[in-house]
């Protein structure tokens, strides 16, 4: 059963991000990309650039992509409390979806965690700010070939993911 919810939560976030027609278009300043999330109280900042953003209907988070390889969600869930998960077992999922890590850490205390390595033909980075009952997750995936293009955006999208005061 648990395993059976775990799968949904995962299609219904992948619906939000494949699939437009349940999203909002946002405008982003192409000098200065910032976005705050309202229900969930993250926030963060992106290099600066020409993205194209999408809000989840919901209100869950948000899509950016550059139209050249780049994907950038952001959202918050309920699920891992919901399900009773540990920060462990989220750690452990998230683990497994990549191909192979390259970079890890942990920091169990202030229950986060980053992930780098490789999925299929992209690279994909990870982070997640885990509480018992919300868990955010910053995610970007680009095509491996376009590494140094897209390191200035992840440094600044991870330094400034940050978790703030929830507006539920």
């Amino acid at each position: 059963m648990k395993k059976l919810l775990n799968l949904c939560i995962v299609l219904v976030l992948l619906g939000v991000a494949l699939f437009p027609c349940f999203a909002e278009s946002v405008t982003l300043d192409a000098q200065s990309p910032q976005y705050a999330n309202a229900r969930y109280g993250f926030s963060l900042s992106l290099a600066p650039g020409s993205y194209e953003a999408e809000e989840a209907q919901n209100g869950d988070g948000i899509t950016v992509r550059d139209g050249q390889g780049l994907t950038l969600l952001a959202y918050g869930t309920r699920g891992p409390g919901v399900l009773g998960q540990s920060f462990s077992q989220v750690l452990a999922e998230q683990e497994k979806s990549f191909g192979s890590v390259t970079y890890r850490r942990v920091a169990p205390r202030e229950s986060w965690f980053v992930l780098s390595g490789f999925a299929g033909g992209e690279i994909r980075y990870v982070k997640c700010l885990y509480s018992g009952d919300v868990s955010l997750f910053l995610e970007i995936r680009y095509p491996k070939e376009l590494k140094e293009r897209y390191g200035a955006l992840v440094k600044t999208a991870s330094k400034t993911f940050r978790a703030g005061r929830a507006a539920m």
